[in-house]
């Protein structure tokens, strides 16, 4: 979706997870990290960021994005594609989140915190009610925009489809 926006509209796309993961699951320091979105968002008029780390970079980029475009498929749409996605990666049959960081089967199969499929679990209700009352209080109180994509592949290609035909008119 990232790669296709930024494809439309021109600009340049950074991936969150290709900038903090390194080679082998070894995360970039938390001030690194920063710095190079930082950067980012400095030397480009415009971008797109494919990403959240919210509580690491947040502060930058949703202080800056004019546009944000939530991808909230529900629980029972999303859970099924993560293990397939994570279960096609383990197995080296899709790419990596980040070069040099292959999905490990056993963190597959093991229910804790190195377990993304742990993560989705735990996280995606409370994300899901942060992120409702952040769209609300932006719609109330800020110039920034929210597009709530709620995963099913005809509304989000269609709203693709909607940017391109406006971009080509522009």
């Amino acid at each position: 979706m990232a790669d296709r926006l930024g494809s439309i509209l021109k600009f340049p796309v950074v991936h969150l997870d290709e900038v903090h993961w390194r080679p082998n699951w070894v995360e970039t320091p938390r001030d690194e990290f920063r710095e190079q979105i930082q950067e980012f968002t400095s030397t480009n008029d415009n971008w797109v960021i494919d990403g959240n780390y919210r509580s690491a970079v947040g502060d930058i980029t949703l202080s800056l994005a004019t546009t944000v475009v939530w991808m909230d498929p529900p629980f029972i749409l999303y859970f099924p594609r993560l293990i397939l996605r994570t279960f096609s990666r383990s197995l080296g049959w899709g790419p990596p989140c980040s070069p040099g960081c292959r999905e490990n089967f056993r963190k597959f199969l093991t229910w804790g915190e190195e377990s993304v499929l742990w993560w989705a679990w735990t996280h995606h209700l409370p994300k899901r009610v942060f992120y409702c009352r952040q769209m609300q209080t932006d719609d109330a109180h800020s110039e920034r925009k929210w597009v709530r994509l709620e995963g099913r592949g005809s509304q989000s290609r269609e709203w693709l489809s909607r940017i391109e035909s406006f971009s080509k008119a522009s």
